[in-house]
């Protein structure tokens, strides 16, 4: 049995001029300024993160982002929706409908892990199609760090299928 995690943007869709036009809109409403998602960089990523780095980069206080935060997650998830294509199997790269058709046949636990909110990441897969493939999903609103949502990742494993896996920190 193996584990497969897979992030979202950039490696199963490509959803960036979607979110850089709802960046470009939420920074409009909340603090008066033009920003683009794209005058970062975001990969890697979690949503605040990226609205704190554009923040700081247009002058705009780190407790401005920290007092709006559940606000401005639920403003952009909002105007996420309205620019994402209801049908946008257009959005899938190359080759990952067929992967993930594949990794479904085998005893593999298939996890999404991203730096995106479920709101967003809802929305990303039912407008795709890509959200029977995978057993569960993990969000940068729930974890700090990258490492944090791989051991959320495996915590979830541990007590919901009762199979266990670990975070190896030396590798």
């Amino acid at each position: 049995m193996k584990l497969v995690i897979f992030d979202l943007d950039q490696t199963l869709v490509d959803f960036i001029s979607v979110h850089d036009q709802a960046t470009q809109e939420l920074f409009k409403r909340f603090f008066g300024v033009d920003a683009r998602l794209t005058e970062i960089d975001f990969a890697g990523r979690s949503l605040i993160d990226n609205f704190l780095e554009l923040a700081k980069l247009k002058g705009i206080a780190e407790n401005e982002i920290s007092k709006n935060g559940q606000a401005l997650v639920e403003s952009y998830e909002r105007i996420f929706g309205e620019k994402l294509p209801k049908e946008a199997s257009d959005h899938v790269l190359p080759g990952v409908r067929r992967l993930l058709e594949e990794l479904s046949q085998t005893d593999s636990f298939v996890v999404l892990y991203t730096g995106d909110s479920a709101g967003i990441v809802n929305r990303v897969l039912k407008a795709t199609g890509l959200g029977k493939y995978f057993r569960f999903s993990v969000y940068g609103t729930e974890a700090p760090t990258r490492v944090g949502m791989i051991k959320l990742v495996l915590s979830c494993i541990n007590r919901r299928y009762m199979v266990y896996y670990r975070y190896d920190e030396s590798k």
